[in-house]
């Protein structure tokens, strides 16, 4: 039951996506202030890939989410540490800060994701009329 909901293939997609255009952010503007745009075009992605019920394509885009996220924070962190910046930051203002960029993350994907799955079905019907 659960491999006939998440799509690995366009999860795979999505998430080089997502991390491309996060490094490319990340070096360009020396952090990843930007990279919700990166979230919103891999959501896209996998939303136009999966062609399935929109509550399947939602968990799936929590899924990339959470992944994502997940790397793109550890990412961060590690960016801070080398910058010495680590010090600076209280262990709760850190965590409150990281989590509200993973809340971000999840609905910036998940807004992609419906706008994909939106786009397919509309791509569908035009080329059957």
């Amino acid at each position: 039951m659960v491999e006939s909901i998440i799509k690995w293939r366009p999860q795979l997609i999505g998430i080089a996506i997502i991390l491309a255009i996060y490094l490319l952010l990340a070096t360009a503007t020396q952090g990843g202030e930007n990279s919700l745009f990166g979230f919103l075009l891999g959501g896209i992605a996998l939303g136009f890939l999966i062609n399935v019920k929109i509550r399947n394509v939602l968990i799936n885009g929590v899924i990339l989410a959470l992944i994502t996220g997940i790397v793109t924070i550890i990412i961060l962190l590690i960016q801070i540490y080398i910058n010495g910046l680590l010090s600076s930051y209280t262990t709760i203002g850190l965590i409150e800060a990281l989590l509200t960029l993973l809340v971000y993350d999840i609905i910036a994907v998940l807004v992609g994701v419906v706008i994909g799955n939106v786009s397919r079905s509309e791509y569908l019907q035009s080329i059957k009329s």
